[in-house]
């Protein structure tokens, strides 16, 4: 998203199921060096609703304002930058290598499961 919109992200605000997992978020802040925040309320999409339903009650005057005072954190974490170096190494030594040479197949597998795939259409058809 970074490259597309020409701007960089100092950090990341996870919602939902992800925010369940402390391993998941940890490497997920390693790999991109990035702070993973959490808020006290995961439910985005709740929480979203209630903060227009709120600016719509005139609770509150715009839905930045709303935001300001419904939007609390509630956890950061933050990469470990020795960690990080770790994972930069084996992309750089290990996946670059390797990537090229699996790449047919993890797309043969993607289209069995009805994944995406740049090699036409990768819908699985029944058989007969």
């Amino acid at each position: 998203l970074e490259d597309a919109s020409g701007t960089e992200a100092d950090e990341v605000v996870v919602a939902g199921g992800a925010t369940r997992s402390p391993l998941w978020l940890q490497l997920h802040a390693d790999v991109t060096g990035k702070k993973f925040v959490l808020n006290e309320n995961t439910d985005g999409p709740l929480l979203g609703c209630a903060i227009l339903a709120s600016v719509g009650a005139g609770v509150y005057g715009s839905v930045e304002e709303a935001a300001e005072n419904m939007v609390r954190r509630s956890e950061v974490i933050e990469p470990r930058p020795e960690v990080a170096k770790a994972y930069d190494r084996l992309y750089d030594e290990v996946y670059k290598k390797v990537r090229p040479g699996v790449r047919d197949t993890v797309h043969a597998m993607a289209a069995l499961r009805g994944g995406a795939s740049d090699h036409g259409d990768s819908r699985v058809r029944p058989r007969g």
